[in-house]
């Protein structure tokens, strides 16, 4: 069972997609950024196939063409967040990837609309 449910708010700590993904998309969850789950799929992601359970997102919606599917986000890609310690959250996901989080105040545009 997944550790997320909708409603919660979850922070991004893998925002490295494949440039192919910008063929479904139009933005894509950026590292460091806070989101609100809108609701949690199981079953294969629908961009990339990968397997498990996958993220809504509020705040990035969207339909892949040609499908009534909602756009979906793996959930390895985030962490629960608790809205009161952020930057405990962020902490936390430095410390198990020894890297630093991006923090972007925007979100991130196609590469040709931008």
């Amino acid at each position: 069972m997944s550790e997320f449910c909708p409603g919660q708010r979850v922070l991004c700590i893998d925002g490295k997609f494949h440039p192919s993904v910008w063929e479904y998309v139009n933005e894509v969850p950026i590292e460091g950024q806070v989101y609100r789950v809108r609701f949690v799929r199981s079953g294969p992601e629908k961009i990339t196939g990968k397997m498990g359970p996958a993220l809504a997102l509020e705040e990035i919606s969207g339909r892949l063409p040609g499908c009534a599917d909602e756009v979906c986000w793996i959930v390895r890609r985030f962490v629960p967040v608790d809205i009161q310690d952020t930057a405990t959250a962020t902490r936390e996901k430095r410390t198990r990837a020894k890297k630093k989080v991006k923090a972007t105040p925007q979100r991130t545009p196609h590469p040709a609309l931008g």
